[in-house]
């Protein structure tokens, strides 16, 4: 259940379990990543990665929101937290480079998402 606090300045809303948003990377499409060298005396190394990214928002701060007949228009700013698990990597470059090992990443951020809406008649 949200918890809801209104004031002067807006709304704040801790949401908590609300949503979650997934992206699976390189499943139908070759995403390639760039890493630092894995052997000695080569350059950078290329790699395809297929991995799962799970994002969740946890506090949403909506400081306005408006309707009128024809346009409604808002903002939304949210501080969401997530991780990346990488499920697959092979090298594409240099040839015979050894598998890079490859970590969950964490993740902390701030989205801000402005909602405007013009309704024809």
């Amino acid at each position: 259940m949200a918890d809801r606090h209104c004031a002067p300045l807006g709304r704040f809303q801790f949401v908590l379990g609300r949503e979650v948003g997934i992206a699976l990377y390189g499943l139908l499409d070759d995403d390639r990543l760039i890493i630092p060298p894995t052997v000695s005396g080569a350059g950078s190394t290329l790699i395809g990665l297929r991995s799962i990214s799970v994002d969740f928002p946890v506090l949403e701060y909506r400081p306005f929101r408006t309707f009128s007949q024809d346009q409604s228009a808002s903002l939304v700013v949210q501080l969401f937290a997530g991780f990346d698990v990488p499920t697959s990597a092979s090298v594409v470059s240099p040839t015979g480079a050894p598998e890079p090992d490859l970590k969950t990443i964490w993740q902390v951020g701030i989205r801000i998402v402005f909602d405007w809406r013009y309704y024809f008649d």
